[in-house]
């Protein structure tokens, strides 16, 4: 058997090796999936006492527990109280790490020589300004996940999270060990699959409705993409955003381009039928541009040969599409009903 090993000798991918050679799962014929699998399993024994009643209180239980303490940038004066408190954690100024252009979102230190009265092992710093507000409790949950996995006493400078961070695999992982802590099975199944037996299906109500029983602070996004896994059928759940006006083109309505896609169990024949990928422009007649400017959801059913690429046809399927209008755009969930 094959060990696993890096790609490539990105500071990412020799973080992760490091990890999972630590964890012992080099030899592991998925040792990502391993890796993943594992971190579940310690998040859930370290709340087994916690009562499954809120994502925030279990949340606040787990940093206890893994003895990491959490500090919020809401304003910049903050960033010169953090400096101040915790002087011997930084080893350069924290303004350089959150500066105005620095594009981090999160940042997770270890406990530095010459600290060894601080209060905790961790130290989470989320950065809750501007537009950063509204990505700030998924990141608390994914500087939470690299902690999560961490092997005892593993040296590591720092993680630092951005918009940009998912484009390495140790990242992408991460993502997906945050979203089990944002949306755990133990509170955020049985809410859900109560919304579904309302409903008769995955709807975006009853994802709002599940996120809300729960008191989860993590984005609608972030709780459609956990419910895929609840889904009665194979679904595709879309991103689309809001194109540029093309000036050589007289167009009037909304010209939307697909920028996130993830799916639930897409070894099945059904979700095989649908081809709608990123990148791809939407359909002027489908649901995801109609909703814009809606008040409500919007479900249809539509022909997937509407949609094309590069000039040509997708092949036709019989598709029911769920959009829900957003700032700048759309989501939906994709469903082949052939």
């Amino acid at each position: 058997m094959k060990p696993y090993s890096p790609r490539t000798d990105s500071p990412a991918e020799r973080q992760l090796w490091a990890i999972v050679k630590n964890r012992g799962f080099a030899n592991d014929p998925d040792p990502l999936r391993r890796l993943h699998r594992y971190a579940v399993d310690r998040l859930q024994w370290l709340t087994r006492d916690e009562p499954a009643v809120s994502v925030r209180r279990y949340v606040r239980a787990l940093s206890s527990k893994l003895r990491v303490r959490t500090e919020y940038i809401y304003r910049a004066e903050d960033v010169f109280r953090i400096q101040s408190d915790y002087k011997p954690w930084f080893r350069r100024q924290l303004f350089q790490e959150f500066g105005r252009d620095s594009g981090v979102d999160g940042l997770v230190l270890p406990r530095q020589p010459g600290s060894k009265d601080a209060p905790c092992d961790y130290l989470v710093v989320v950065d809750a300004r501007g537009e950063r507000s509204r990505r700030a409790p998924f990141t608390l949950f994914h500087e939470l996940a690299h902690v999560l996995i961490l092997p005892p006493d593993f040296s590591f400078t720092s993680y630092r999270r951005s918009p940009y961070s998912s484009a390495n695999r140790f990242e992408r992982l991460i993502d997906r060990i945050a979203s089990e802590l944002a949306f755990d099975s133990r509170l955020f199944g049985p809410a859900l699959k109560a919304s579904i037996d309302v409903h008769g299906d995955l709807t975006f109500q009853g994802i709002s409705e599940a996120r809300r029983q729960i008191d989860s602070p993590a984005s609608l996004l972030s709780a459609c993409v956990a419910a895929l896994d609840y889904a009665n059928k194979p679904t595709l759940l879309v991103h689309a955003e809001l194109m540029p006006p093309d000036p050589q083109v007289a167009q009037e309505s909304a010209r939307l381009r697909v920028a996130v896609t993830r799916q639930f169990n897409s070894s099945t024949s059904a979700l095989k039928k649908i081809a709608i990928r990123k990148g791809m422009t939407v359909p002027q007649a489908s649901a995801l541009v109609r909703a814009i400017g809606r008040k409500t959801d919007l479900c249809v059913h539509e022909r997937q040969s509407t949609w094309n690429i590069r000039g040509l046809n997708l092949p036709d399927a019989n598709l029911r599409v769920r959009a829900r209008p957003i700032r700048n755009g759309s989501y939906g969930l994709i469903s082949a009903l052939d």
